[in-house]
């Protein structure tokens, strides 16, 4: 529970929300973790049944809803594949035979980007779309797909679906609630095992709508022209070889191996049979997304020009036309791209954490830490830090311009802080910056939010000296 005297399905002050937070810390034990780290971001939100009667009382025309509010709150992630037919019938088959299409990723930029790695990788499942990827006719929309996102860490998932009234994309987060949550805290064996994907104590769904201006606000990444454009489904990563995803293949291949080093196959990881994990397919989710009509992608990562670098021992991170997108993002006119080489995590970091996982599920070790596995450089092209001593205009630009920017819609109190404007700021307002970066790392009002980055006490102290502070 966000704190020990809210009830389940109950609302906190979005005044308390701090003080929420931190009550919520002084409670745990040495060690333990959140179950969602920023979880004082919902606690003004209903939850469980309040927020179940709230969404299902819009009348929305998405298979994502009616679905959800025809059946009982889901109590693990098989409940949740079971009711959105995109259940696992069959011990072979992506997209065929019974099974839904599936594609596993390993780096990520999403908001789940400090968890995800190939032994922690991201699922999705989808319903498998008219053909794969490339496209080579018309498009064909699907009136009834569903995809879902999720990856262990944290008790979220994602989900999209279509309005049938109004042909818009709805963007879902359901954040449910573990044991270990009433139990003195969660560790890293309720998180990253399998336990997370089972026993939910409580279930909560909330749409794009209940999001805005919070962590967890879809249109940031969904809805990139800001307010009166179209949200779309992103696929950096769109083309063969795909450079981050699971597959049979090239990259993909080593990819897979490095997951097996961590997991057996008997093991089901995200709703996913383990024997068909190797199955994975990002050509599928390309399809998805080119028939859905989202063929053209901002920030596309030039996959194969990239590969082409790594097998001729050259850097890919040279490449122009990945030059050309990360110059973009490092003065913040974009969200972050991925690491250009399919090896973002240091080789003994991963051997580790792989050792680690196989000796937490025989119990012979204590948990170990599975997020935050990036290499130095990586962490910079995610956006989880900045570029090393960079003057602080720069900082802001990289930590703080893919939420505060003049694209994103302007009646929302983010909009207050424009990261590529700090000239523009009042005295207040560059006072309160400094303030919201300097609070600890518990609060709820700390920014960089945790999940999004972090900043060294030096580099706060270059963002001061940039606003006069």
């Amino acid at each position: 529970m966000p704190a020990a005297d809210v009830e389940p399905g109950g609302v906190v002050a979005a005044a308390a929300l701090e003080e929420v937070a931190l009550a919520r810390t002084e409670t745990l034990e040495p060690n333990r973790l959140y179950a969602l780290h920023d979880q004082a971001a919902l606690a003004h939100l209903p939850r469980g049944d309040v927020q179940r009667a709230a969404l299902c009382s819009r009348d929305n025309a998405d298979p994502v809803s009616i679905k959800l509010c025809a059946e009982k709150a889901p109590s693990s992630l098989g409940d949740l594949l079971k009711t959105l037919d995109l259940e696992f019938t069959s011990a072979i088959g992506n997209g065929e035979l019974g099974n839904p299409s599936f594609a596993l990723l390993s780096h990520s930029t999403s908001l789940a980007a400090r968890q995800v790695s190939p032994i922690n990788p991201r699922v999705f499942i989808f319903k498998s779309p008219k053909t794969e990827g490339p496209l080579r006719g018309a498009p064909e929309k699907d009136p009834g797909f569903i995809a879902l996102a999720f990856s262990r860490g944290e008790p979220l998932v994602e989900l999209v679906a279509r309005d049938a009234k109004s042909g818009e994309l709805r963007f879902f987060l359901i954040r449910f609630e573990l044991g270990c949550e009433y139990d003195g805290g969660c560790d890293a064996s309720d998180l990253f095992s399998a336990e997370i994907e089972t026993g939910w104590q409580l279930a909560s769904v909330y749409d794009d709508s209940d999001l805005e201006n919070t962590l967890f606000d879809c249109n940031t990444c969904h809805q990139p022209g800001g307010p009166d454009s179209p949200k779309m489904l992103r696929m950096i990563e769109q083309r063969p070889p795909w450079t981050h995803f699971f597959r049979d293949n090239d990259q993909g291949k080593l990819l897979i191996g490095d997951y097996f080093r961590a997991h057996d196959k008997s093991e089901t990881y995200g709703g996913i049979p383990g024997r068909l994990i190797s199955w994975s397919e990002p050509a599928r989710l390309e399809g998805l997304v080119e028939h859905e009509g989202f063929i053209e992608q901002p920030l596309e990562l030039p996959t194969r020009d990239l590969a082409r670098m790594v097998m001729k021992g050259e850097a890919p991170a040279n490449l122009p036309a990945y030059i050309a997108l990360w110059e973009k993002a490092r003065v913040g006119r974009s969200l972050p791209v991925p690491f250009p080489d399919y090896a973002f995590v240091e080789p003994a970091e991963l051997a580790g954490a792989a050792a680690a996982y196989r000796g937490m599920q025989k119990e012979t070790v204590p948990a170990a830490r599975f997020s935050d596995l990036h290499s130095d450089s990586a962490r910079v092209r995610v956006g989880l830090a900045p570029e090393p001593d960079a003057p602080g205009e720069t900082i802001a630009l990289q930590m703080c311009a893919r939420c505060h920017n003049d694209a994103l819609d302007q009646s929302v109190s983010r909009a207050r802080f424009n990261a590529g404007d700090l000239a523009s700021l009042g005295a207040e307002q560059k006072t309160r910056v400094i303030e919201r970066l300097r609070l600890p790392a518990t609060s709820p009002l700390k920014m960089p939010p945790a999940r999004f980055g972090s900043l060294s006490t030096a580099e706060i102290a270059s963002v001061a000296e940039a606003l006069g502070r």
